[in-house]
């Protein structure tokens, strides 16, 4: 063997060694049992190798079989013998309760999750399961503005305090919900976040189009937009990483996580306080109906992006505002949400989004005409 390719062949050895001890390094560091790590165990991808009935009631779950799938998430739960896994499959059956249009019942499944006294505050996964049953519950309830879901929600301690604090704003006690719902888990849920910005956004655009502030509201406006944009980037950094939801349902949660901050950062812009750094409401809500979602999902994005041209540019965009509500138009068939409901409930039980309706309708008649075909007045 000459000398060079015994030198080459060190060299070799040597470079082997290096990457061998890089990667077993680096694996040591990645697994390192911190409480983060906890909590980002995935009860998901361990219950379907573990547990039969979990993995036939996913597979049912994914073709909108949620009937079946109930009945098989009722009996993976026999099986299991972790407290957080059981957890997540009653948050699952809470789910797949949502989507078969019972909004009533799965409020109270998720409410279950939060109230439960087995389940234990001290567990950091266990927080972040109610967090995220917490932001559910708010989903449930903003989908249609139903009373008897925010009736549910905001019975017992501590939920019938925020009602109070509230002074009954529902919007109001909603963020309070929030708030308390971003304080239970370490770093708290993604999507939390977003509705936190949005509603707090919200205030502010309502005080800017009063005008006249004194000086204790134009001080409540500067808190309120700092807050919006300590949101907004907490939001931009932990958004697209799976290991920040709850048992990694970036897939289901992403959309609205988008939609949300595309409101928040619309209704600011709407109102002259745009900032270049929180992005361009039109590209954020164009990049959240890009992600694969559920159609129901997807009417509310466009809603949501609706109220912000309508807002921003009235009538001079009313051909984009018809197209985005072409699902309230001409409901989708087969889907698990009926965007009418929505309207008919808004208009009996309002919350922010009679205002946003009312926007809506000031830049669209062919949607004002829809309200008033629900008995809205003008």
């Amino acid at each position: 063997m000459n000398k060079t390719r015994a030198l080459l062949i060190l060299i070799g050895l040597a470079l082997l060694g290096f990457f061998a001890y890089g990667y077993s390094f680096f694996t040591r560091i990645q697994t390192i049992p911190t409480p983060q790590n906890v909590v980002k165990t995935s009860s998901h991808r361990t219950l379907k190798s573990v547990n039969a009935s979990y993995l036939e009631a996913d597979t049912l779950f994914l073709n909108r079989d949620y009937s079946e799938a109930i009945k098989k998430y009722n009996k993976a739960l026999d099986d299991v013998t972790s407290l957080n896994a059981e957890i997540f499959i009653k948050y699952q059956i809470a789910g797949a309760t949502l989507n078969l249009g019972d909004r009533v019942k799965a409020a109270q499944l998720f409410k279950d999750i939060v109230d439960n006294p087995k389940y234990t505050d001290d567990d950091p996964t266990v927080k972040k399961a109610k967090a995220a049953a917490i932001g559910m519950m708010i989903r449930v309830f903003y989908q249609t503005s139903e009373k008897a879901v925010s009736d549910i929600i905001f019975s017992g301690k501590p939920f019938e305090d925020f009602a109070k604090e509230a002074g009954g704003n529902i919007d109001d006690t909603i963020l309070h919900l929030a708030e308390y719902a971003s304080s239970l888990s370490s770093p708290p849920e993604v999507i939390i976040e977003a509705r936190i910005a949005d509603l707090y956004a919200i205030k502010v655009y309502n005080l800017k189009k009063k005008g006249n502030l004194s000086e204790d509201e134009k001080k409540k406006v500067e808190q309120y937009e700092n807050m919006v944009k300590e949101k907004i980037a907490f939001i931009n950094t932990l958004y697209d990483n799976a290991q920040n939801y709850y048992q990694y349902s970036k897939e289901q949660s992403l959309p609205i996580v988008l939609r949300l901050k595309g409101a928040a950062v619309g209704s600011l812009t709407a109102v002259g306080d745009g900032d270049a750094s929180l992005g361009n409401p039109e590209e954020i809500f164009q990049q959240a109906l890009a992600v694969a979602q559920p159609p129901w999902t997807r009417t509310m994005t466009s809603l949501d992006y609706a109220v912000f041209l309508a807002a921003a540019y009235g009538q001079e965009r009313r051909d984009d505002i018809d197209s985005l509500l072409q699902d309230f138009y001409n409901p989708p068939t087969g889907s698990e949400y009926a965007p009418e409901t929505l309207l008919v409930n808004e208009r009996d039980n309002p919350t922010h989004k009679t205002s946003a309706f009312r926007i809506i309708a000031s830049a669209s008649p062919k949607f004002k005409a829809l309200l008033a075909k629900f008995g809205w007045k003008f």
